[in-house]
């Protein structure tokens, strides 16, 4: 069994394992939080993050994801240059949605893969 912060797993579900029947609530939609920390300082909206692969995230990904509360991860398969200026440009998009995922300074947040090569101490830069 694994363990997370003392509380022990005993049972885990996929899509499939579940059937959601439409019903009457009393939960109005605007009442509902769904936000989480992802670490200290950084709070989203919503508990989406994208992968940080080269066919899901780039910048528009990164900045729809941020729009919506969530994080996206600029994948690694190209320069750090090409990388940090996907980051740039998620930083210096327009801020649209109150419920948007951003950092101390009002900017989006977004996420870059560093990996383990000779370029991780200058893409962690």
């Amino acid at each position: 069994m694994d363990s997370m912060n003392g509380k022990v797993i005993k049972e885990g579900y996929t899509f499939d394992d579940l059937l959601l029947v439409p019903a009457y609530s009393t939960v109005v939609p605007a009442d509902v939080s769904l936000k989480t920390r992802l670490c200290d300082g950084i709070e989203l909206s919503i508990p989406v993050c994208s992968a940080a692969m080269d066919t899901v995230t780039e910048s528009a990904m990164a900045i729809a994801l941020a729009q919506s509360g969530g994080i996206g991860f600029i994948h690694k398969n190209l320069s750090v240059e090409a990388q940090a200026e996907m980051v740039r440009a998620v930083k210096s998009a327009e801020v649209t949605s109150k419920d948007a995922a951003v950092d101390s300074n009002g900017k989006l947040l977004a996420g870059a893969a560093v990996g383990v090569s000779e370029t991780t101490m200058v893409r962690v830069k």
